[in-house]
């Protein structure tokens, strides 16, 4: 079974702002911050799945892909730019 890329970054995500409240307590402030951070994080991530559908993006764009496609089937191409371009999107 795959996992989904969109759940693993979300909660890749969620555990690097939760240990925002071990380093600044839980306070109002530290809720505030991390609600403001997350909520970009999901925005982007729908809207890279929605960008990835409707401009038909398979991941297959370098020889490199390629590669990994044959030598690893069990990846999922797609899956790995949606979550190359959500992470990179969501650092800036």
């Amino acid at each position: 079974m795959r996992d989904s890329p969109v759940l693993v970054s979300l909660a890749g995500a969620g555990s690097i702002l939760l240990s925002t409240y071990f380093v600044h307590g839980l306070t109002w402030s530290t809720t505030a911050a991390i609600a403001g951070t997350f909520g970009p994080v999901v925005v982007t991530m729908v809207l890279g799945v929605a960008v990835m559908h409707f401009a038909r993006l398979t991941g297959f764009g370098t020889e490199e892909a390629m590669m990994i496609s044959f030598g690893a089937s069990q990846v999922s191409m797609r899956g790995l730019l949606l979550a190359a371009c959500s992470s990179e999107c969501s650092a800036r």
